[in-house]
């Protein structure tokens, strides 16, 4: 696992991601996603607590990955370094 208590590994990481998501193909990858995660609440979700459950999971996925793309890698690195990083 990738130690993100290392602001190295952090930069490199964050790096990566925007290679990946910023690039044409990466948005469409990142709209599908966001499709697949159930990023966007429709009124037809189920309220089954499952079903609950399992969107929050998606949703959490998703979340981190749109959260490491909006920070900077000292933010990131905060996060991790005081255990914040668990709670996203």
């Amino acid at each position: 696992m990738l130690n993100l208590k290392n602001l190295e590994n952090v930069k490199a990481l964050k790096q990566n991601m925007h290679a990946t998501f910023d690039s044409a193909a990466g948005q469409e990858v990142m709209a599908y996603l966001e499709q697949i995660c159930r990023w966007y609440p429709n009124i037809a979700d189920s309220n089954d607590t499952n079903d609950i459950i399992a969107r929050d999971a998606y949703r959490h996925v998703l979340g981190t990955i749109k959260t490491f793309l909006n920070l900077s890698p000292q933010q990131i690195h905060e996060l991790a370094t005081t255990g914040t990083m668990d709670a996203m």
